[in-house]
């Protein structure tokens, strides 16, 4: 291509012949992976999100101390009524339980306890 149709194209508007294509402007911000990714918590910090004495923390707490034991009493061959017995609540709470602990398999009862409390 000469010098001429060069012109003649960026007179028409071949914008990707034109300078201001192949430049970008180092004042724009660029957006990397890391903007995105949020800070990981240190291991046992989930109970801390909502502090000992508010009233959520207090019954995740709760809600994730049954799932602990309902998962210990779970691997010990218990059934959902043993172990609401045990617990002192509904059979189909702690069915719903186990339902939820077969969602997570990382065995974490915070999460599970969020999962039943929140959501």
């Amino acid at each position: 291509m000469t010098m001429e149709e060069n012109k003649k194209n960026l007179a028409e508007g071949d914008w990707e012949l034109s300078e201001e294509y192949y430049h970008q402007d180092s004042s724009e911000k660029t957006l990397n992976l890391e903007d995105f990714i949020e800070a990981e918590e240190p291991d046992g910090s989930e109970e801390e999100t909502f502090g000992k004495d508010d009233e959520l923390g207090v019954e995740l707490s709760r809600v994730a101390e049954q799932v602990r034991q309902t998962m210990e009493f779970t691997a010990h061959g218990m059934s959902a009524e043993e172990i609401a017995e045990r617990l002192g609540v509904e059979a189909s709470y702690v069915r719903d339980i186990a339902v939820c602990v077969q969602a997570f398999p990382e065995d974490n009862p915070m999460a599970v306890a969020r999962l039943l409390v929140l959501g």
